[in-house]
């Protein structure tokens, strides 16, 4: 490769960097729509085959290759300086623990942090059926000791931590959902990447992703009062909160750290 190659290669690596940043800065809301019914019709959902196939694809780059870590179907080379679901794994996950991942994709939690997990340790991801299909192949394929649910309701053991992560801005029933997480009775609740707005009627909208799975992607979207998730985990305490690097500020997204009272 010339000089010239080398300028140009760089430039388009640094502007692929920017719009990242710019995606992920702002999200591509269209909207708003009155109801997560109305919302759907012009959707493609999140049950959309390209995106099971983006997630499967990076999950599996990351296990066949030394790779840092996959997130939301991107291969990284190497972890963010501070990756705060690792430095609280690495701080709550003791031995014999058992961690809920709900909407947990294909296992990335596990996958992307083996090095914290052991064998005491039970991994249980909840998901939607195409990716518990797909998921569960991957467990047997690679003998990774990760059980996967269609639903709440098939899990029957107490969670020691329930990590909820980029999930509830997307759920259609809140309510029902928040008082089935809350059931769980989970020590350690990780709340992470979770679209917050302040005070004002929730509102839902259409998140358009036009480039990034390859074709054009949308999947409906409600940023979420805080006073919702104190009100549905009464008997939890706030011990942490922290914003990540990569995650949009528009609409802000953040993370809170829960702990069972006493």
């Amino acid at each position: 490769m010339n000089l010239t190659e080398r300028v140009i290669s760089k430039a388009r690596y640094l502007a692929s960097i920017l719009n990242r940043h710019r995606i992920r800065s702002c999200l591509q809301l269209e909207g708003p729509y009155l109801s997560y019914n109305e919302a759907i019709v012009k959707a493609h959902g999140y049950h959309d085959p390209v995106i099971l196939k983006k997630v499967q694809s990076a999950v599996c780059e990351v296990i066949n290759n030394p790779c840092g870590y996959e997130r939301d179907g991107t291969v990284f080379s190497h972890y963010p300086k501070a990756l705060k679901i690792r430095e609280l794994l690495y701080k709550y996950l003791l031995r014999g623990s058992l961690v809920v991942d709900f909407g947990g994709g294909l296992g990335g939690t596990f996958i992307n942090h083996r090095d914290l997990f052991d064998s005491s340790h039970k991994c249980i991801v909840v998901e939607q059926p195409n990716f518990v299909e797909a998921g569960r192949a991957i467990a047997i394929r690679y003998n990774f000791p990760i059980n996967f649910l269609e639903s709440l309701d098939e899990l029957h053991e107490k969670p020691d931590i329930l990590i909820v992560s980029a999930v509830l801005q997307y759920v259609n029933d809140l309510d029902l959902v928040l008082q089935g997480l809350a059931k769980l009775n989970s020590k350690i609740i990780i709340l992470d990447r979770t679209a917050f707005i302040g005070r004002g009627p929730l509102k839902w909208w259409l998140q358009v992703e036009n480039t990034y799975y390859g074709t054009p992607v949308s999947y409906p979207f409600r940023p979420l009062e805080l006073s919702i998730i104190l009100d549905a985990f009464q008997n939890y305490s706030i011990l942490d909160r922290w914003t990540n690097p990569f995650d949009p500020q528009q609409p802000a997204h953040r993370g809170l750290l829960l702990q069972r009272n006493s």
